[in-house]
């Protein structure tokens, strides 16, 4: 069992399906632009803001325990940080201050 005691903003929504809505032309969606890049670049969905906010939440690697230390969860933990890292250098440097405060 996980505890989630003062965690009553985590969701488990799915952003895509906001997205494969906007992109049906069925509204307008508020997500993050780092996940929707090739969306963007080619015209699939239009950024009306230049500003980027930043909801405080984050991900959790999570395995099951004793995993740690395998060499699949060691190479996967590693790809993603890297991901994670040359996604945040295309952030705007006004969302990366919001995110030190």
């Amino acid at each position: 069992d996980v505890d989630l005691t003062g965690r009553d903003n985590v969701a488990l929504g799915v952003e895509q399906y906001d997205i494969t809505a906007a992109i049906a032309g069925h509204g307008v969606a508020i997500a993050s632009p780092l996940f929707f890049q090739r969306e963007l670049a080619v015209g699939e969905l239009v950024a009306p803001f230049a500003h980027i906010a930043n909801d405080g939440r984050g991900y959790w690697l999570v395995h099951r325990e004793g995993a740690a230390t395998t060499t699949k969860v060691r190479a996967f933990k590693a790809w993603i940080v890297q991901e994670a890292a040359a996604s945040r250098a295309l952030l705007p440097d006004d969302v990366l201050e919001a995110q030190r405060v």
